[in-house]
């Protein structure tokens, strides 16, 4: 990192409530001549939630990172980010700071709270411990008064058995509180800035709602300054007081969150906002993100049509459910009772979605249809077949009717296989189809996925997110499923990427006449998909019927609690239902 282009001159004091500003940031990766962040300005004041947002690559990320010091060496960073001095103490410039500046700051000044709060913790310490740490290092805190602080923290930040949880490994607990103890570390050296970098993504709808709250009392009553990075305009009208567009690296709009909402100027805010699914609203298929035409990816689905396995009729029975569940009960070694007594059944060409908090058994569901997750009783039938009467070879070829699409594209792929080597593995795996014809399959399901087929040969690491989707759902249709699984297809994709993504599922499963079973915490998506909707809590079904129904007349207290949860890009509506959870709560006191 380099020290290049930085005034020498840090200000004596920044404005009046300013914790920190940023001023003409600029990064450059190495070998890449456009730069991946270009002039960014930033304020942040105590007390006030300034959301960055835009798409995938837009740069919002690396500008938080560049600022904390926390790119590689060999990235060049230009411009300045003085971060108010306390009392008589300087402002600190911190681009291009030493080591030692920089660990004083972060974490103890400057704070973060991450995406993924299963990966922001070590596995390997407990909670309490990795809390501990915190102030052990920063605040010359004895062993003692860094357990009675950390438990303090566990409480402030709403867990309601402390002691349990500080003594818990991250695998133990769900990952709502996880966030919420990712948060107790981020804020035990009383920082003045926190950073929260998608904090949201990974988490239920009512998780969510509950960790939104969380960041804004702190926000107020520790006048701490929150910079919120997300693609989630939902998010940013809950929590936002003021809004930064990104775009290309470049900043393209800023303003209070209620000027961007309701008179964005730039055409590209417009976007964003038009993108995000929300209930009471239909899908609307946007600009594709790919070079495959309607056409195309037309006669590309006929191609798929055709069978590839001898096994397969042309045309599954009507009157035969893709999949039926019966009395299906999943207890783990450990005595969790995953799902208890669950029933239903999926007819080919139908969309029924399983929803519920994190924990509800959704997951364990679809993994027992596929043959990840044993069963402890009951049946799983597939086009008729029970699964646990099958030898081993019917089984592997009834499975094969299955294609999973997965909620981490990233993940879900392997890094060491191109896209077109990805998409045909299933191909390899249950045809006889030779190489060539393999190929030839693969290309067709991605064309008909809508991803360029110029980048076929492409590893995922030089894709984007949505295209990496896109690659995931080729891979589910190449081998013609009877039963598509679509777990979180879009929660790890920004708002116009999600709706291109749904658009082309909708689509294929349209065309191609598949079932498809859902499982989302985002209901303006169940909404957008499903034709029959399942809610579960733990692991059981509290509710189940038509998706109209459900979403417009939830006949249980947990739907409505789930609907309420929905965070909408509207301001003024997300102002009114925090009044009204307010009011619940106090009542419920």
């Amino acid at each position: 990192m380099t020290a290049e282009n930085i005034e020498t001159q840090v200000p004596d004091r920044l404005p009046k409530h300013t914790i920190l500003r940023a001023q003409e940031i600029s990064v450059h990766f190495p070998g890449n001549a456009k730069a991946a962040v270009d002039k960014a300005e930033l304020e942040i004041k105590h007390g006030k939630v300034t959301a960055l947002v835009g798409e995938s690559g837009s740069g919002k990320s690396v500008t938080a990172r560049a600022i904390m010091g926390l790119l590689s060496p060999e990235v060049k960073v230009e411009g300045n980010a003085y971060l108010s001095g306390r009392g008589d103490n300087p402002n600190l410039q911190l681009i291009g700071a030493g080591r030692k500046i920089l660990n004083e700051v972060r974490g103890a000044r400057v704070a973060m709270v991450f995406q993924d709060p299963t990966a922001a913790m070590n596995p390997l310490m407990t909670i309490g411990a990795q809390i501990n740490e915190v102030m052990l290092i920063h605040k010359d805190a004895t062993a003692k008064e860094a357990k009675k602080r950390s438990l303090e923290l566990l409480g402030e930040v709403g867990l309601k058995d402390p002691e349990r949880l500080y003594h818990a490994y991250p695998h133990q607990v769900s990952g709502g509180q996880l966030q919420r103890a990712c948060i107790a570390m981020a804020i035990a050296c009383r920082p003045c800035v926190v950073i929260a970098d998608e904090p949201t993504t990974a988490l239920d709808m009512l998780a969510q709602a509950q960790i939104l709250d969380l960041l804004r009392d702190l926000c107020k009553t520790r006048e701490i300054g929150i910079l919120l990075i997300t693609h989630d305009m939902g998010v940013v009208a809950d929590l936002a007081d003021r809004v930064v567009v990104l775009r290309a690296g470049k900043i393209v709009e800023a303003g209070e969150v209620n000027q961007v909402f309701y008179d964005p100027r730039e055409e590209y805010t417009k976007n964003l906002l038009a993108s995000v699914p929300r209930l009471g609203h239909q899908l609307s298929a946007p600009p594709s993100d790919g070079a495959v035409s309607d056409e195309v990816a037309g006669e590309a689905v006929k191609d798929l049509l055709v069978p590839v396995r001898k096994q397969v009729a042309e045309k599954p029975e009507a009157n035969v459910s893709a999949v039926e569940i019966e009395n299906l009960s999943v207890v783990y070694p450990s005595g969790t009772k995953a799902v208890n007594s669950v029933s239903f059944q999926i007819k080919p060409g139908q969309i029924l979605a399983l929803v519920g908090q994190s924990g509800s058994g959704k997951s364990t569901i679809s993994a027992t249809i596929y043959g990840q997750v044993k069963a402890t009783s009951g049946n799983v039938r597939l086009a008729g077949q029970a699964l646990h009467k099958l030898s081993s070879r019917a089984r592997r070829q009834a499975l094969s009717q299955i294609g999973v699409i997965f909620q981490n594209p990233s993940a879900s792929l392997n890094p060491r296989r191109t896209v077109v080597e990805s998409v045909a593995e299933p191909l390899r795996t249950h045809t006889g189809l030779n190489s060539q014809e393999r190929r030839e399959r693969a290309l067709a399901a991605l064309a008909a996925a809508r991803f360029e087929p110029e980048l076929a040969d492409r590893y995922p690491h030089e894709l984007s997110g949505g295209q990496k989707q896109r690659v995931a759902i080729a891979r589910a249709i190449v081998m013609r499923p009877r039963l598509v699984i679509a777990d979180e297809p879009t929660s790890a994709l920004d708002v116009s990427v999600q709706a291109q993504v749904l658009a082309t599922l909708a689509d294929l499963q349209k065309q191609m006449g598949f079932a498809c079973l859902l499982i989302t915490h985002d209901l303006a998506v169940v909404e957008q998909l499903a034709d029959y909707t399942i809610v579960l809590k733990q692991g059981e079904i509290v509710e189940e019927g038509q998706t109209e129904k459900i979403l417009n007349r939830p006949g249980t207290r947990y739907t409505r609690s789930l609907l309420a949860a929905v965070p909408v890009a509207d301001p003024q509506v997300q102002s009114a239902r925090r009044k009204e959870r307010s009011l619940g709560t106090s009542e419920n006191n």
